[in-house]
């Protein structure tokens, strides 16, 4: 978890993962990423837990689903907290791509997704930084804050 409680970020975090359990059907067990490319598109990805990739939505901002729809709404709030997190660099400094993974109930972020492999993450080589606590599905390394 962050060192600091930080409660706009918190309130993004909340609201991203709410959205994203509104996408992941009752019983089972999916994580679902989100990161912004370097071209500004947003890549949303549902997998599984050894790591299939089960979907896939990809738009830029002038082409998200409309608001009001689940996907529309998750990617408008995955899109907020990105931006949110992207300001927390200097200008110049801005990594290419970010990225946050939920279990629609934690929420880890990444400044190293893996955009074109075929999961957002590979546990063994991106760092997550956990914001909010998962339910179980991620192991987390107490003390250091990161999630594998």
């Amino acid at each position: 978890m962050l060192d600091r409680p930080n409660r706009h970020l918190t309130l993004l975090a909340r609201e991203t993962a709410s959205r994203a359990a509104a996408l992941i059907p009752d019983g089972m067990e999916l994580h679902l990423g989100i990161a912004r490319a370097p071209d500004g598109q947003l890549h949303i990805r549902w997998w599984t837990p050894d790591g299939a990739t089960c979907a896939e939505l990809r738009a830029g901002p002038q082409r998200f689903a409309p608001a009001g729809s689940a996907e529309g709404e998750l990617q408008r709030a995955g899109l907020a907290l990105l931006d949110y997190l992207a300001g927390r660099w200097p200008e110049d400094a801005i990594p290419g791509a970010l990225g946050v993974v939920t279990d629609g109930e934690g929420l880890a972020f990444s400044a190293t997704p893996a955009l074109s492999s075929r999961t957002v993450w590979s546990p063994d080589s991106h760092e997550l930084i956990a914001i909010l606590p998962f339910a179980g599905t991620f192991c987390t390394h107490p003390g250091n804050g990161t999630v594998h």
